[in-house]
């Protein structure tokens, strides 16, 4: 992990980004970027704002106050189809794989959505649709053998391990060629093998696709690997932005994850 970057202009920012439900502050006067090269972790205690943030970037959420700039345009509130073309990729969660579907077929899906409008006409000629899902597969597989998945090309998602199918669900967003790949919480439920594995991937991503990476994760040890630098949220408030080693020793971030008498909250 070089850490450098040829170009260190945002990709995507967040100018006092502020969603409340029904009253309740989620997120409050947010401030935040990703340079275009970085590896970015967004950490916090559950309930803090992270998914909120994730939804806000992504078009899933409109925001109730503030601005959402890609490239220095603004796109809030832009319906997800829209910031995904843009280049603005991610993971969620809980694994959403089609469980009926194959691996490759998983992959060859999310191709033919980015294509959009485009895919449909492609099919007003056999040939053309024809060529364009051989050419799709074989992106899927190279895909797949960068994450040493393509020997379970023909399987069905479901008769995959957790580890296989995060590995799947990366293999499918990088085959979209994204500039920012957000990533949420894709270390959960991974055993430790894997977690090295995700790491590696992680790396990989960056520097050999240069793909840039926005890290939402509650494993530390992958944060720490990883990023260039680590925003904490707490809150819904921004109260730690650094380098990881000099963050995990920020007095409001210990207080963020061990305060005294802090309550849960989801």
């Amino acid at each position: 992990m070089t850490g450098e970057q040829k170009n260190i202009a945002p990709i995507i920012r967040a100018e006092a980004l502020t969603k409340n439900f029904q009253g309740m502050v989620a997120l409050n006067a947010f401030d935040f970027s990703v340079n275009e090269g970085e590896i970015v972790g967004l950490i916090g205690p559950n309930g803090s704002g992270k998914s909120t943030v994730v939804n806000l970037l992504t078009g899933v959420l409109a925001p109730t106050s503030g601005r959402v700039l890609i490239d220095g345009k603004d796109f809030t509130g832009a319906a997800p189809h829209v910031v995904a073309r843009h280049g603005v990729v991610r993971t969620f969660q809980m694994i959403r794989l089609f469980p009926s579907l194959t691996v490759e077929r998983n992959i060859v899906l999310a191709l033919q959505e980015q294509s959009g409008p485009g895919y449909m006409s492609s099919f007003l000629n056999r040939r053309n649709a024809m060529a364009w899902h051989e050419k799709a597969a074989c992106k899927a597989r190279d895909m797949l053998a960068l994450f040493e998945m393509e020997k379970h090309a023909h399987k069905l998602a479901t008769d995959l391990s957790i580890g296989q199918q995060r590995m799947v669900e990366l293999a499918r967003g990088l085959a979209t060629n994204p500039r920012i790949f957000i990533l949420d919480e894709p270390a959960a439920g991974l055993s430790p093998i894997n977690v090295d594995r995700l790491i590696e991937m992680i790396r990989r991503m960056r520097d050999e696709f240069g793909v840039t990476i926005l890290l939402v994760e509650h494993v530390m040890r992958v944060v720490q690997a990883v990023c260039d630098r680590v925003v904490v949220l707490d809150y819904g408030q921004k109260v730690a932005d650094g380098k990881p080693d000099v963050v995990v020793q920020d007095p409001k971030v210990i207080e963020a994850y061990i305060g005294l008498g802090r309550s849960s909250h989801a």
